[in-house]
């Protein structure tokens, strides 16, 4: 309200005198000033200088790889082992006219030689477990039958020994005869007579065939042994001497075959056949007993008998 009283006395002052009152002014023209022609100035193009290569501070580094390393031989890299290469490409594309940036690509790419290791060998069958050999014993009798100068004759057989694995036999054996059929032997003086003989040694059998229980070889028996004349009536007369009238010294060799069946684990049969050859001394008195000859016996032997895998 203050402000509005201050302008009513300064207007009411212009208003009574006419001096102080404000005269019109004409408007000023502003002078047309026509544009002077610009004639264009030829301007030479300047070489562009090429653009500086981009500091080392923006260039990647290098890649680095190191080769892998022999575990077994840890100073050294070893012929076989995975080797990787690195190959760099730098590409630059400028422009054809006025080229304004330089672009370089690095491509880093990692190639892997494998070399293909031969597979190892298959591994062996597990060891199994070392077969033991079987080893037995076995013992027994048996009877034969068989000539003596000319004359069937009966004996007896003791024998015993060792089963060695699958095949062989070894022991001991022994003979005797114990009957000479057929007419006594008649001396100058009337006296009757009779042969005697008995001999043993090394028994030795190999089996070549065996099917279960049963089993067939062949053996010999190589030892040594005595043959005598006896006096008959030494059995019934005690003033006459029993001991051998005539003794001569003989070596003994039996070849021959047998055939033996397992009756069970512990007992077994069997039948044995061969010849006897005798080399023995000459008798005191010039007489020639034969006492080679063929036999034929049968045997049963006591002892453990199965074998690994026998029924």
């Amino acid at each position: 309200m203050a402000a509005s009283g201050l302008f009513v006395p300064l207007a009411a002052l212009l208003t009574a005198d006419p001096s102080l009152a404000p005269t019109a002014v004409a408007p000023v023209e502003a002078p047309v000033v026509a544009p002077a022609p610009v004639e264009a100035t030829p301007v030479a193009p300047t070489a562009l200088a090429p653009a500086s290569p981009p500091p080392a501070a923006l260039a990647p580094a290098p890649v680095s790889v190191e080769p892998m390393r022999d575990p077994f031989r840890p100073d050294a890299p070893v012929s076989g082992w995975d080797v990787p290469a690195t190959t760099t490409t730098t590409t630059t594309t400028s422009g054809a006219a006025a080229p304004t940036s330089t672009t370089t690509t690095t491509t880093t790419t990692t190639v892997t030689h494998r070399i293909v290791v031969p597979a190892l060998p298959p591994s062996p069958p597990p060891q199994q477990a070392r077969k033991r050999r079987f080893v037995s014993g076995y013992g027994g009798f048996g009877m034969r039958v068989g000539s003596v100068s000319h004359r069937m004759a009966t004996f007896s057989n003791i024998r015993g020994g060792l089963l060695l694995g699958e095949r062989v036999m070894i022991g001991g054996s022994l003979v005797r005869m114990t009957k000479r059929f057929g007419p006594p032997i008649q001396g100058d003086s009337g006296q009757s007579y009779q042969l005697a003989m008995a001999y043993g040694g090394l028994h030795l059998g190999v089996v070549a065939l065996r099917r279960g229980r049963f089993e067939l070889g062949v053996d010999s028996l190589l030892g040594v042994g005595v043959g005598c004349i006896v006096n008959l009536r030494s059995h019934h007369d005690d003033k006459v001497d029993a001991r051998c009238v005539e003794q001569v010294k003989m070596f003994t060799a039996e070849p021959g075959a047998f055939m033996h069946i397992a009756l069970a684990k512990w007992m077994r049969v069997g039948m044995n056949a061969g010849y006897r050859f005798v080399a023995r001394e000459r008798w005191p008195s010039g007489n020639n007993f034969a006492m080679n000859g063929g036999y034929f016996g049968l045997n049963l032997d006591f002892g453990w008998f199965a074998r690994p895998g026998w029924r």
